[in-house]
C-alpha cells in the first residue's frame, strides 16, 4: 500500500532518517500452525501488519493491515505482547529506516487469505519445527514462542441465577474501570457499589425468561451482555443492547465480540455509548454500529451517544 500521508509528510522533513512508529503484528493461527506471508521487499517470511495511522485504535488497524494484504477477515482472540528494540529496525528498499514497536494479537482466520502481490509474495500455514527451517524475520520466533500453544478458552453461556453475585462483580469493577473518571469518589458513589449490583442482578436472574449471557474463562465470569426487544411503535430499531461489560484485564481475547454475537448476532439493533469512551465506539462501529445523533445522559456518564445498525 501506498505511504500514508502522515508518513509522508515526515519523510519530507527527515528524509529517510530513523523514524520510531506504532504498529501491530496479526499472529493468525490455528493450535500450532501460523500464517506467514513472504513480503516482496524482503523476499523474507515474516508475520502480517503494520503501522497504526493517528486517530486509529491498534485494533482497527490490524484489521485494515490483514485486510489490504490478504483480504481475510480475522478475529482477535488476546494480544500476545509487546516489542521493540534492535530486531524491529527495518531498512527498506529506498532506504527509510523505521523502527517498529508493535503490539502482537492472537488471532483466528475467519475468511480465505490470499497475497495481494503488492506487499506480500504468497502466504502460508507452518508449523514451529516448519518456522524453523524459512527464510524469515528473525523477532518473529519470539512472538510465536511466546504465543504458547493455544489461546485462552472463552466460554459464553446463558447466565443463571447462581451468577447474580459474579455477575454483580463484574458489573461493579467494569464501572469503575470505566466511568470512575466521571466522579470525585468512585467508593462512595452508590453507582459503583457492588451490593447495590448483587440485589439488582439477583431480583433480576429469578424473573428473566430470556437472561443475559455470560463470558466464562478459567472457570471465572469475565464480562456478560444482554439485550431485548423494543417492541414500541416510535423504537429506532426492534432490540437494544442494553449492557455489555468485560473486565480490562480481559480485554483483546474476543470476549466482548463473542458476548455481542451471542445476544444480537448481525441483527438491526440500537444501543447507548458512553461519549467519552473511544474503545467502546470503535468497537461497535467495527461491528456496523453508527452514531444516529439522539444524545442522553446515564447516572453518572454526562454524555450518552446512541449507536444503531
Amino acid at each position: 500500500m501506498p505511504v500514508s500521508d502522515y508518513i509522508a509528510s515526515i519523510r519530507s522533513r527527515i528524509g529517510t532518517d530513523l523514524l520510531l512508529l506504532p504498529g501491530v503484528t496479526a499472529v493468525i493461527r490455528d493450535r500450532d500452525r501460523f500464517l506467514l506471508a513472504r513480503h516482496r521487499h524482503s523476499g523474507l517470511w515474516s508475520l502480517m501488519g503494520g503501522a497504526v495511522e493517528p486517530g486509529e485504535e491498534p485494533a482497527e488497524a490490524l484489521h485494515r493491515e490483514v485486510g489490504e494484504e490478504t483480504g481475510a477477515a480475522v478475529r482477535i482472540r488476546a494480544i500476545v505482547g509487546v516489542y521493540g528494540g534492535e530486531p524491529m529496525m527495518v531498512t527498506y528498499p529506498n532506504g527509510d529506516q523505521v523502527g517498529y514497536v508493535t503490539t502482537a494479537y492472537d488471532c483466528e482466520l475467519l475468511s480465505a487469505a490470499v497475497a495481494d502481490q503488492d506487499e506480500l509474495l504468497e502466504v502460508g500455514w507452518f508449523a514451529r519445527d516448519e518456522i524453523a527451517a524459512l527464510p524469515r524475520r528473525d523477532w518473529i520466533d519470539r512472538v510465536i514462542a511466546d504465543a504458547g500453544v493455544g489461546p485462552q478458552v472463552v466460554v459464553i453461556r446463558p447466565a443463571t441465577p447462581e451468577d447474580a453475585t459474579a455477575i454483580a462483580r463484574v458489573h461493579a469493577r467494569s464501572w469503575r474501570e470505566t466511568y470512575g473518571k466521571f466522579v470525585d469518589d468512585p467508593e462512595m458513589n452508590p453507582w459503583f457499589a457492588v451490593e447495590r449490583r448483587i440485589e439488582m442482578w439477583t431480583t433480576a436472574l429469578e424473573d428473566t425468561a430470556t437472561p443475559p449471557m455470560v463470558a466464562v474463562a478459567d472457570g471465572e465470569i469475565i464480562g456478560f451482555a444482554a439485550a431485548q426487544r423494543t417492541p414500541e411503535p416510535e423504537a429506532v430499531r426492534p432490540e437494544e443492547v442494553t449492557a455489555l461489560y468485560v473486565l480490562s484485564s480481559a480485554h483483546g481475547n474476543g470476549a466482548g465480540q463473542a458476548l455481542l454475537d451471542a445476544v444480537i448476532a448481525d441483527r438491526h439493533a440500537s444501543l447507548w455509548v458512553a461519549a467519552d469512551n473511544p474503545r467502546a465506539e470503535a468497537f461497535y462501529r467495527r461491528n456496523g454500529f453508527r452514531p444516529d445523533g439522539a444524545v442522553s445522559t446515564f447516572g453518572p456518564i454526562p454524555r450518552t451517544l446512541r449507536m444503531v445498525r
